[in-house]
């Protein structure tokens, strides 16, 4: 474990560190995917140096020939400091507290935010401990023989510039002894990193109940509500309490099988026409061949579960080996074929979700997307030509890494929507996941329930809760406004 101080005030503090090639780069990028704010050490020496920057000054005085106009150049600096120790350290000296200095700042500035954590992404955090001090410090990592493949394929590398840096750095068995948290980055795909970073999100949660009820508690910033007098009693009641309107997808704006036997007849035609030995080797069965494939890699491969493209998508690539047609440009064309039929939601929508989307537009409502599907609806309109869905506002489980009722998809969309949590209606048609998943989030988690049958929730902690029949914006009235009144 990691032996860093822990904060008492403001919001978490995460150290994320890894040696060269081992994917912390992009495990910082998830966390911005998130919606977490990210310090980056290495943007910060940039930005210092850069014209105007606080270090060019500071620099100026005891390496002028660094300084070309006006900034620090990287390289002249490193001439001049390679191989000489005194000088090494001087630079250090005069560096380093600016950079520590922009990191309080940062934190100040995002606890004041209510932030529930911020990352500082720092390269040698291990070999410089005496500056640093974090409520948990995640490493990144992987075998030495994928980071080695990872490192030599970067332009400009050599074996003899990678060892030289190795050399730099802790050994990274020595990192990961020193870390709370471990991420291993091995695998092809980035679906299972995904996961272990939700993962560590939800333990972080689990060991924080206080920190983690500020934040869902946090007071609105920037609320755009309105309960002008010249609006309904209802819209007024509606607005007031609420700046975004969340929706669950399948079975709650679209029947959820419509589009998958759509996509899936069509990835079938397309195997057919372009694949023709593989269907051969499938016998007349691929799709079933394809989903027993798809059962068996979700079972050997538990981090893949929230992200059923990459599993359909290794699943088809060992379908394909059957007819020796596993090229993985080829499986790729058919994945897209899948993925553009599955994501057009637009002929499947349920008759009252335009007149919703349109009733929540016109009363200035944010309105997102949270899924556990694998539709990509980034770039479709959904109502009369209309964009409805803030743009960074449709998120999947495949995106987050993890499913609903985690809370980490919710806390996404929360802080991407720029929204504390209970300014937000999340509406979904499962209970558990979509519901209670909202409600232990800080949302108010409301039911789409079109069957009309009767709701057993199973518990008598269970909290209060909006139930629909429908999206119909009269509906949708009635039931928010008795609800929050």
């Amino acid at each position: 474990m990691a032996s860093f101080t822990s904060h008492v005030n403001g919001c978490l503090q995460i150290g994320l560190t890894g040696s060269i090639g081992m994917g912390k780069s992009t495990i910082a990028k998830q966390f911005v995917e998130l919606g977490f704010p990210v310090f980056d050490a290495d943007a910060t020496v940039h930005k210092l140096y850069s014209a105007g920057g606080r270090a060019v000054d500071v620099l100026r005085e005891h390496f002028p020939a660094a300084i070309v106009d006006g900034a620090v150049s990287r390289p002249l600096l490193a001439q001049q400091v390679l191989g000489n120790s005194e000088a090494l350290t001087l630079l250090e000296s005069l560096v380093h507290p600016l950079v520590q200095e922009e990191r309080e700042a940062f934190h100040r500035s995002k606890s004041e935010q209510g932030e529930f954590l911020v990352v500082h992404d720092i390269p040698l955090l291990f070999e410089n401990p005496k500056k640093h001090s974090f409520d948990y410090v995640l490493v990144a990592t992987a075998h030495a023989d994928i980071q080695r493949e990872r490192v030599l394929q970067r332009a400009g590398m050599s074996v003899e510039k990678f060892e030289s840096i190795l050399s730099k750095q802790m050994p990274d068995n020595e990192k990961r002894s020193r870390a709370d948290f471990l991420i291993h980055t091995d695998a092809p795909s980035y679906a299972p990193s995904k996961a272990q970073v939700a993962k560590i999100i939800e333990a972080i949660i689990q060991a924080q109940p206080v920190r983690w009820q500020a934040w869902k508690s946090r007071s609105v910033v920037g609320s755009i509500s309105s309960s002008s007098s010249s609006r309904s009693s209802s819209v007024a009641s509606f607005r007031a309490a609420f700046d975004a309107v969340v929706f669950d997808l399948d079975d709650t704006l679209v029947p959820t099988m419509g589009p998958i036997m759509l996509a899936s007849q069509a990835l079938e035609g397309f195997v057919a026409k372009h694949m023709p030995l593989t269907m051969e080797a499938c016998d007349g069965a691929f799709l079933v061949k394809l989903r027993e494939q798809m059962q068996r890699i979700g079972n050997e491969q538990p981090l893949l579960a929230h992200d059923l493209t990459e599993v359909r998508k290794q699943a088809l690539h060992e379908v394909a080996r059957l007819g020796g047609e596993a090229e993985l440009a080829l499986v790729n064309e058919a994945m897209e074929v899948f993925m553009k039929i599955r994501s057009d939601i637009t002929p499947h929508l349920y008759d009252d979700v335009s007149p919703c989307l349109d009733w929540l537009l016109d009363h200035g409502f944010q309105v997102g997307l949270l899924t556990n599907g694998n539709a990509n609806l980034s770039e479709y309109a959904m109502s009369n030509g209309r964009k409805c869905f803030v743009s960074n506002a449709c998120l999947g489980a495949a995106q987050v890494g993890a499913l609903k009722p985690s809370p980490v998809p919710f806390i996404a969309i929360a802080q991407r929507l720029r929204l504390p949590p209970h300014r937000i209606l999340f509406i979904g048609d499962s209970y558990e996941k979509d519901v209670l998943g909202a409600q232990n989030a800080g949302m108010c988690g409301a039911l789409i329930n079109r069957s009309g049958t009767s709701l057993q929730v199973g518990s008598d902690e269970s909290r209060p809760f909006p139930e629909l029949l429908s999206l119909h914006p009269s509906e949708l009235q009635q039931k928010i406004r008795a609800f929050v009144e």
